[in-house]
């Protein structure tokens, strides 16, 4: 028999029965755009996580330095090296050293951090008030915390811009090491520097100050830097000849990885909760197929007895089942999309009425609907294999016999 042939009967004899095969249609759709849903709300999570840490550039970016090595030293040679590898856009250096700055009467302890503008670009990093500094200027950016630690209230912080703090940066013996002086002393310097702009982070105390205020002190060894590529093809590459130097290094893309690693597992367990309801689809279309068999036993007796094989009647049985499980399965598909659409819609909605930002917590990769379609196929293959291969098994005198 022409496959064809098989799925025009077939289908005609689905719906023979509307309301039956339209009910087990409807479960696999609700089972199958239950799983669209769920695993879509796991995408689009990990997507706005994803975003929130990653932002425009930071898989281009990765973070050097010489932690694991107590030979290899971060210097302007090694910078040069980084410099001259292929594919590579830019590098900035990161000086860090303890300190401590006065304002207003009040001192606290802070991390120094040496840099350039570019520096702090890289890192994401943006002045609530006022300005990054210019290089080679006496200005210096301070976060919140240092501010609160002085005892400059919050509604005072845009008023410290352009005000004179004193601050003292002690450089240690290893950042002045090289092979002219091989045994340099610690030492410490203080500057009175003008605030250029506040960073909002509460947490650690730190202030930035341009490089070239810590070179000029003898500061030849930096503590990390970071190296921009020109491609985010090109991080990984970059990254091994970088180790290949005996530096250490780390980048955004090893958070990434690790947000995959637990979404994944995030995924698996929402599409477990929604197979639940495909489970109980899967069932009621077993159900149909044995119930359409009892009652067309006599028809599949008539069959073979006209010289259809076991192979057609197979054939039949399973012809609707994959009917069911398409039709089912591509309508569960549009289904759990619109249903996650219609829930950013409504939180979109949400979100601007409250004058939040909107974003988007559902998402349908288009490689993810190929997969869960693919799966519907095979959903209906197992479900319908038993009662095709009961129909197929039948005795032609004993299914004629049959009331």
């Amino acid at each position: 028999m022409k496959i064809s042939s098989l799925f025009i009967i077939a289908f005609k004899t689905l719906f023979g029965k509307k309301l039956r095969s339209l009910l087990t249609i409807g479960g696999v759709t609700v089972g199958i755009g239950a799983i669209v849903f769920l695993v879509s709300l796991g995408y689009g999570v990990e997507n706005l996580i994803v975003e929130r840490i990653t932002g425009l550039d930071a898989l281009r970016i990765i973070d050097v330095s010489t932690i694991k090595s107590k030979i290899v030293r971060l210097d302007r040679e090694t910078l040069e090296r980084l410099s001259s590898l292929q594919n590579v856009e830019a590098v900035e250096p990161l000086i860090s050293s303890p300190g401590q700055i006065s304002f207003g009467g009040s001192s606290t302890d802070v991390v120094v951090f040496a840099s350039s503008q570019e520096y702090i670009e890289m890192s994401g990093i943006k002045a609530s008030f006022g300005s990054v500094f210019d290089p080679g200027t006496d200005k210096l950016i301070v976060n919140a915390a240092v501010l609160r630690l002085v005892g400059v209230d919050e509604a005072n912080y845009g008023q410290t811009v352009g005000q004179q703090a004193k601050l003292n940066v002690i450089i240690n013996a290893e950042q002045q090491r090289s092979e002219s002086v091989p045994n340099p002393e610690a030492k410490s310097i203080e500057k009175d520097l003008s605030i250029a702009g506040v960073i909002s982070d509460n947490e650690t105390p730190y202030v930035f100050v341009p490089r070239e205020l810590l070179e000029k002190e003898g500061v030849l060894n930096y503590s990390q830097a970071k190296v921009k590529v020109k491609n985010k093809s090109d991080l990984e590459l970059v990254r091994q000849k970088i180790e290949s130097l005996g530096l250490s290094t780390t980048s955004a893309s090893d958070t990434v990885q690790q947000i995959d690693q637990i979404f994944s597992l995030f995924r698996i367990i929402l599409a477990a909760l929604g197979s639940i309801a495909l489970v109980v689809a899967a069932l009621g279309m077993f159900n149909t197929l044995t119930v359409s068999l009892l009652e067309r036993t006599r028809e599949v007796g008539l069959m073979k007895a006209l010289g259809a094989k076991k192979r057609d009647v197979f054939s039949l049985f399973l012809s609707e089942a994959m009917i069911i499980s398409c039709i089912g399965g591509g309508l569960g598909v549009v289904f759990g999309f619109f249903l996650g659409e219609g829930a950013n819609y409504i939180l979109n909605y949400l979100a601007q009425s409250t004058g939040n930002e909107p974003v988007d917590i559902f998402h349908t990769p288009f490689f993810f609907v190929l997969i869960i379609i693919l799966f519907s196929f095979v959903v209906g293959f197992i479900t319908g294999m038993y009662p095709s291969r009961r129909a197929s098994r039948l005795n032609p005198l004993d299914a004629l016999r049959y009331e």
